[in-house]
């Protein structure tokens, strides 16, 4: 076989493969987008309204309940439900053929590259993470910029170079913009990873070296305002009045359950059935809870069912 052959059927092999996961991807948008698309993409999660509030206020709230990545995809998506699930959908899946790309371009033994692609991929497919695009929640793009992330540092590792190095860090940072959650894997495990290697690695050039310990301290100080962010902002209030308002009233057993373990039970905090965050007036006392100013679950229930006037 002359080189010409050889070139030419790589090439055949690259045409193959790309059709290939171009039809893949539309049978996954399909899937995905098909079955609800009459229906708008109804949404019915609490936090859902708190993503599309924030995104109300403008696209950069450094200091609003939620981080900022999410908020500023839906207001440069117009508030659109129908856009923004169309949007993440389509960068869910460009993300896992991305990294699908990556493992077929580095792991040299072809059965191994196969392999992982066919794992990445039943990844990708899977419902516990596909219908998460289908939600107006930070799940979604949080899934995608982790698999932007691993496959940018893939690459990275298979040749260190200072753009790739830099790459790695951009994605991994849109990834913990995403959500306040994030920052905890991010700054235990990759910032520490990352310095080690650039202090450790013998003969790693030098501005490799600078870009993994710049990025490092960048990432740490982003993570840092995240989290004093999310904390000013008495972020965590919200779940707390969601999940009493929205998923333990509404039934009946949940909520003798909740009685039977102490949590006490008059019209005010009834009067917050179906209510999310934000929708009525919100108990002083829970509010004090939520900062931190009393701890545990039977001072937290008593904290929803106070008087307003408390």
């Amino acid at each position: 076989m002359t080189i010409g052959d050889s070139v030419r059927r790589a090439g055949t092999g690259r045409q193959a493969a790309f059709h290939l996961s171009a039809l893949a991807a539309g049978a996954f948008l399909v899937r995905v987008l098909g079955e609800p698309w009459d229906t708008g993409f109804k949404i019915t999660f609490p936090d859902s309204f708190s993503y599309l509030e924030v995104a109300g206020r403008g696209p950069f709230r450094p200091f609003d309940e939620r981080p900022v990545a999410y908020p500023t995809f839906l207001w440069l998506t117009v508030r659109s439900v129908h856009v923004a699930v169309v949007v993440q959908t389509m960068a869910y899946a460009a993300a896992f053929l991305a990294l699908g790309a990556v493992a077929l371009r580095t792991l040299q033994s072809r059965v191994a590259a196969i392999a992982a692609v066919v794992l990445i991929g039943s990844i990708a497919v899977h419902a516990r993470f596909a219908l998460w695009n289908q939600q107006i929640l930070s799940e979604s793009l949080g899934m995608t910029f982790a698999t932007a992330s691993l496959a940018a540092w893939w690459i990275f590792c298979s040749g260190p170079t200072p753009r790739r190095a830099v790459w790695a860090w951009l994605w991994t940072i849109a990834w913990m913009c995403v959500r306040d959650s994030h920052t905890v894997p991010i700054l235990t495990v990759i910032v520490p990873v990352a310095v080690a290697a650039a202090l450790l690695w013998r003969g790693i050039d030098p501005a490799v070296r600078r870009r993994l310990l710049g990025g490092a301290a960048v990432t740490v100080v982003l993570g840092g305002w995240i989290y004093v962010a999310q904390d000013s902002s008495n972020r965590n209030q919200y779940p707390f009045h969601n999940n009493i308002g929205v998923r333990i009233l509404p039934d009946d057993e949940m909520t003798q359950w909740f009685v039977d373990g102490g949590m006490p039970l008059n019209d005010t905090l009834r009067g917050r059935e179906g209510h999310r965050a934000g929708t009525t007036a919100r108990c002083s006392c829970a509010t004090r809870i939520s900062r931190g100013t009393a701890t545990g679950p039977t001072a937290r229930a008593r904290a929803a069912s106070c008087p307003r006037s408390c």
